[in-house]
Order: structure tokens, then C-alpha cells, then sequence
């Protein structure tokens, strides 16, 4: 609903240009209330952007317009704060906040950077003043040590966080306050329950919380995923992870990381049986161990039943080699395929014959994340993995700890949550 109001106070003037129209904004102080559009440069101005139609719910026709007549700065139309943010959005650079700035998230600053010429890094959080200071000189730009004063800055338009997944709840819940768009690394919880919590919040909200589940992105995965109905019905599934230790530090940390290998490598396959196979996990049977790590676990082997009763799943990981590799295979009524997403191959097998796959070049899978989470953001389309898609992974790995704790297979919980 637009009211007219007298002058706003304290108001700040920003310019936006789309095409050679300009429209004038300004930012008023009152609450709840942060745009208001005083005279426009034509007595009759008329703007055509259908997603800005759609936005006011005028969704009829894809070309509907809007004429506004002129009025002067002390008629000025007040707007709702959704829509002074998607048209600072869709007029210039969206502008992101990054909360974690470690070695993974130094991954997503500098895509963030060098290779989304329409995103800006407006801010960085680190709890370690010196790193967050050096930091922000070499990204050129502000740091905070407190992550909400980033999640509540007004140049803020969306929010990363690349940090444990115990802090994502804390995270989710200064967005929300904030109405704040988010992409979590993954894993999305350090459980269910506190994931459910997660959900509830943003949908109370309404924000929206997408999760990086980076290795959907991978280019051998996209070609195994293509060539499925080569194969025919899949009955047959196995994956594997196999890398260095990790270096020491809160990964070991229970309290902190929330569990080991399991939540933090394992997730990623949880999340590729569901994405492949197109269908949810039923009961799980799990094993870890302990090769370098003291607290968590560094190497573990399950076994995944799905929900139709026919299709099988291992998966095996460990975190305690010299070495690398992300073994694929899937068998099927006609045929398998064989791939590693970490050595990048992939072949298709019928009898004993077998047929190198054509696969496109590696890709940094982070920078294709973030690529997709700004163009849903801004174009108001929903994110390809949404929160409830990265919380199904992790009741999986809830399921593999239990399984492992009492020795025999589970159910993997249902997601619930309440509005």
C-alpha cells in the first residue's frame, strides 16, 4: 500500500539508474518504512521492469507497467523495505557480506572478487581483529569482529557464512531479524533438531537460506547425472571420499564442529545419493573409526537402503591418507557408471566394453555456488538447494552416528518443523 508523507527526516539520497531513466530514493528513518520515491524527472514516468511489476503483485501480463504522476519532495510515496532492497539489487552491484574468513572462506572472497564482476564484497566478519583487519585491506573492504553489525549493515544485501555449523542458528537468526537473503556452507546443522530450529526461523521470516552443497557443481557429477537413463533403473550405488588429514585445530572439536568426517565429508554424498537417485534414504547401517583424529572420527562405511526397498548404497570416507580420489559408480538394468569427481573421469560400461565420456573442464565449484545463489536472489527465484534440502543430508548423518552407537541399522528421521 503507498501513503503519502510530509518530508522525511534524516533522510539520505541515493541514485539508481536503469536505461536512461533515473528514479531518486530516499531513506527514511521511520520504522519499517526505508524508501521513499520523491519527484520524478518527467511529469509522467513509466517503468517497465517486469520483475519489478511482478514484485507489486501485478502478475497478470509479463509487460504490465506502472505510471506514477509527478509529485513534489514533500509528497513523497513511501515504499516497503522489500522493495527498496530489490531495487538497490536489481540497479547495481549486489553486495555481499562474508562471516568466516578462514582457508575456505579466503575461497569464497576471492571469487567473490575476481570472478562475479556484478557482485561487490561489502564486508567481512572474523572474530581475530588483526586477521579482519588485514583482510578487509586486501579485499578493500570493511571488517567487523561481532557478525551481526555485518548482517545489519544497510549496504548489505545478502549474507555468506562460511564458519562451523554450530554457529549457523546464531547466523540464521540475525538474518532473519535483518530479512537478510544467506548461503550456509554446508553442512546446514550439526543436527536435526537444531536444524529444525534453523528452518523454523526462516520461515517464520520468510528469508531465504540456501546451502552450498558445492558437490552437486562438480563436472564429472553433471555427466553421471546426464547419462542415467543410459543405464537404465539404478539398483546399485557406491561412493567414496578419500583425502589428507585435516589440519588440526576445531575440526577435532565435537563442541565446535559438531561431529567428524561423517558431517563434514560425508554430507556431501548423503546429499549426491538424494541428487542422483531422485528419491530419499529409508535406514542407514554405519561404522567409523578413529586413524589420526582423538575426539571425532576421520573414517567410517555405510550402507544406505532407499525408500523404494530394491536400491543400495555404500558409502565409505576417509580423512587419514597420502592421497585423493571421489569414486562414482552407479550399476543399472543396462549398464554402469564409473567416474571420480576428484580425478575427473568418467566412463559408461555395457558388458565388458566401457566408453570414456565426453566431460567439460573442472570448474571452481564454490564460484558456480555463489553464482547461483546472487542470480535467484536477484531475480526472486528460489535457490536450487534450499535449506530443507541440505538438512536432509544431515539427518542421514544423524542416522549414521546412531547406527554406529547402537550397533544396528536405523530409520533416518523425518523432518519436521513449526510455524
Amino acid at each position: 500500500m503507498l501513503i503519502r508523507v510530509p518530508d522525511p527526516p534524516r533522510a539520505c539520497r541515493v541514485s539508481l539508474r536503469r536505461g536512461s531513466e533515473f528514479l531518486y530514493f530516499f531513506a527514511c528513518s521511520c520504522h519499517k518504512i526505508d524508501l521513499v520515491v520523491p519527484t520524478l524527472l518527467r511529469s509522467r514516468t513509466t517503468l517497465k521492469h517486469k520483475d519489478l511489476a511482478s514484485f507489486l503483485g501485478h502478475r497478470a501480463k509479463a509487460d504490465t507497467r506502472f505510471a506514477f504522476d509527478s509529485v513534489t519532495e514533500s509528497q513523497c510515496w513511501i515504499v516497503s523495505d522489500h522493495l527498496c532492497k530489490y531495487c538497490e539489487r536489481v540497479a547495481g552491484k549486489f553486495r555481499l557480506g562474508l562471516i568466516g574468513t578462514g582457508r575456505h572462506g579466503g575461497r569464497y572472497a576471492n571469487h567473490i572478487i575476481r570472478d562475479l564482476p556484478e557482485v561487490e564484497l561489502a564486508a567481512i566478519a572474523r572474530r581475530n581483529p588483526a586477521e579482519a583487519e588485514r583482510q578487509a585491506q586486501e579485499y578493500n573492504c570493511r571488517a567487523y569482529t561481532d557478525f551481526r553489525e555485518l548482517v545489519a549493515a544497510r549496504d548489505v544485501d545478502a549474507v555468506v557464512a562460511v564458519v562451523p555449523p554450530t554457529v549457523h542458528k546464531a547466523i540464521v537468526e540475525a538474518a532473519a531479524a535483518e530479512r537478510k537473503p544467506l548461503l550456509l556452507e554446508k553442512p546446514a546443522a550439526p543436527n536435526v533438531a537444531e536444524g529444525m530450529e534453523i528452518l523454523t526461523t526462516a520461515r517464520r521470516a520468510g528469508i531465504t537460506v540456501m546451502v552450498a552443497q558445492t558437490l552437486r557443481y562438480n563436472g564429472v557429477v553433471r555427466c553421471i547425472l546426464e547419462h542415467l537413463p543410459e543405464i537404465g533403473p539404478v539398483h546399485s550405488m557406491r561412493l567414496g571420499q578419500r583425502f589428507e588429514p585435516s589440519r588440526p585445530g576445531w575440526i577435532d572439536d565435537p563442541a565446535v564442529a559438531g561431529g567428524g568426517m561423517l558431517l563434514h565429508t560425508g554430507v556431501h554424498c548423503f546429499d549426491l545419493v538424494r541428487y542422483l537417485l531422485k528419491q530419499e534414504v529409508a535406514r542407514v547401517a554405519c561404522e567409523w573409526s578413529r586413524v589420526n583424529v582423538r575426539r571425532t572420527e576421520d573414517n567410517f562405511a555405510a550402507v544406505l537402503r532407499l525408500q523404494d526397498d530394491r536400491t543400495l548404497a555404500t558409502i565409505a570416507g576417509s580423512r587419514a591418507t597420502g592421497s585423493r580420489s571421489g569414486g562414482i559408480e552407479l550399476a543399472g538394468e543396462h549398464g554402469q557408471l564409473i567416474g571420480d569427481h576428484v580425478l575427473h573421469s568418467a566412463v559408461l560400461v555395457r558388458g565388458t566394453e566401457t566408453r570414456n565420456l565426453e566431460l567439460p573442464p573442472p570448474v571452481p565449484t564454490v564460484r558456480e555456488v555463489l553464482r547461483d545463489f546472487v542470480r535467484a536472489v536477484r531475480s526472486g527465484a528460489l535457490v536450487p538447494i534450499p535449506l530443507e534440502e541440505g538438512l536432509r543430508a544431515v539427518a542421514i548423518v544423524e542416522a549414521c552416528y546412531r547406527s554406529a552407537a547402537e550397533q544396528c541399522t536405523v530409520p533416518v528421521p523425518a523432518l519436521s518443523y513449526k510455524i
